[in-house]
């Protein structure tokens, strides 16, 4: 089992979430405005 800290679980999801906005982004350019919205 592996064991992470808090701080980790915080950095994945920060991660995490510039890694969505950057998809919306995509998404918006793209016209796939529901998506984008789903996505958000």
């Amino acid at each position: 089992m592996t064991d992470y800290s808090s701080e980790d679980y915080s950095k994945y999801r920060l991660q995490r979430a510039k890694e969505t906005i950057q998809e919306v982004e995509t998404h918006i350019k793209n016209g796939f405005w529901n998506t984008a919205i789903n996505r958000m």
